[in-house]
């Protein structure tokens, strides 16, 4: 299994992951990604173009919280025998 944990953690506690959406009052919905060098962000969901340094978000916006994660698991079959 996969290790989607980023190592920042929100001013409430919650152990981000990769995928996982953030929302705050007053804020655009962000997701956290990973870019080509392994740098994590948070990207504006509306806007992909507009991402911001991950922890520095995480530090500026301190009343956001996950309240979703775009990574579900899939229960379909990707091999069929």
């Amino acid at each position: 299994m996969v290790n989607l944990n980023v190592g920042v953690t929100t001013a409430k506690g919650e152990e981000l992951k990769l995928g996982d959406v953030l929302s705050a009052g007053g804020l655009l919905d962000t997701v956290v990604v990973v870019d080509e060098e392994g740098n994590f962000h948070a990207q504006v969901v509306s806007e992909p173009f507009i991402a911001f340094e991950l922890e520095l978000f995480i530090r500026q916006n301190i009343h956001v919280e996950v309240t979703d994660n775009i990574v579900k698991r899939s229960k379909k079959k990707i091999f069929e025998e």
